[in-house]
């Protein structure tokens, strides 16, 4: 297949639809290409925009570039923490991910339902307790305690840190379990011996 060139585009609509269409098959040349001629056009400040190559980034593993893109955002928004903290968890990057977060509070930028389960995926990867119940209480403070896949990554959370009668306590809380929430609580008590 011939390798296409991208023309230069002048509005942000345009570069939102470019970039769309460059997902994780894509090329980490023609990511960069896109991003150089947004540079080039002024298009940078544009929060949308600068998001969605963020993702991009984030979709090729390019996690560096991805975290100067945020830093760089004059105005980042939840979302723009979401996608760069849910990959880097993904990814077992964990560390990297909670460092996101103080950065993110620092800005008055609200964690949400999305963050939080990511969070606390990294808080489990690490057995970090302690942060782990710093983001439960996020979730208390932000009005997500009860929200189904933050509550489910609370059980799995404590079950990876060993407080299973935390994770019994969340788990007895919750209104709507699923399978997420019951696969961690049954494996967190067969570790323990309980089944």
């Amino acid at each position: 297949m011939a390798r296409q060139a991208l023309l230069p585009l002048t509005d942000s609509i345009t570069y939102s639809s470019v970039l769309q269409t460059l997902g994780p098959t894509s090329s980490l040349p023609q990511a960069q290409q896109a991003h150089a001629q947004i540079l080039k056009t002024g298009l940078s400040n544009h929060t949308h925009l600068t998001t969605k190559l963020l993702s991009l980034y984030a979709s090729l593993l390019r996690f560096s570039d991805a975290s100067l893109l945020l830093l760089s955002l004059p105005h980042p928004d939840t979302f723009s923490f979401s996608i760069l903290i849910s990959a880097l968890s993904k990814s077992h990057l964990f560390h990297h991910a909670l460092c996101l977060l103080p950065r993110m509070l620092s800005l008055h930028i609200p964690p949400d339902n999305f963050v939080l389960p990511s969070a606390l995926k990294a808080c489990a990867g690490l057995s970090a307790l302690p942060v782990g119940r710093q983001v439960h209480g996020l979730a208390s403070v932000f009005g997500f305690a009860s929200d189904p896949f933050v509550e489910s990554s609370l059980v799995h959370m404590y079950v990876k840190c060993g407080k299973m009668h935390d994770a019994r306590r969340v788990f007895d809380g919750m209104t709507h379990r699923n399978v997420v929430s019951w696969s961690a609580m049954v494996a967190g008590l067969c570790s323990s011996g309980l089944c």
